[in-house]
């Protein structure tokens, strides 16, 4: 059993290593150029240490945009967590609201694309002037 088990991590090792390894490339890539001078369109470049970096921090924008970045992470996080959390704890508390959510929910399901697609028709029919 135990020979089967090698067996298998020897032949999954080269797949989990592209996949593994394979992505870091670029990553490691972007490091070493943030070391350097380096600019879109010219081929050389000279390493100047961490000089990007402290232009970087004393740079306005970068501050701006590092907070509208903060901003917005939490500004779209919080709703996509919020809002599903507390329909979920009504959905289970109150009996009264849990009738009224349920169907609320799973009435896009309930309906056929083709019932929809009918009505639509029906609406838009050109001999009745809807």
């Amino acid at each position: 059993m135990e020979a089967a088990r090698a067996d298998a991590y020897l032949f999954l090792a080269p797949e989990a290593c592209a996949v593994r390894g394979l992505p870091a490339l670029p990553v490691l890539d972007g490091l070493r150029l943030s070391f350097t001078n380096a600019r879109l369109g010219r081929a050389q470049y000279a390493f100047v240490g961490f000089a990007n970096y402290g232009r970087l921090l004393d740079d306005t924008r970068f501050h701006v945009s590092l907070v509208n970045t903060a901003f917005y992470a939490v500004a779209s996080t919080l709703p996509i967590l919020a809002i599903p959390l507390a329909l979920a704890v009504a959905l289970n508390r109150g009996a009264s609201l849990r009738t009224f959510l349920r169907s609320a929910f799973f009435f896009p399901f309930t309906l056929s694309v083709v019932t929809v697609g009918l009505v639509w028709l029906w609406l838009l029919d050109p001999v009745s002037g809807r």
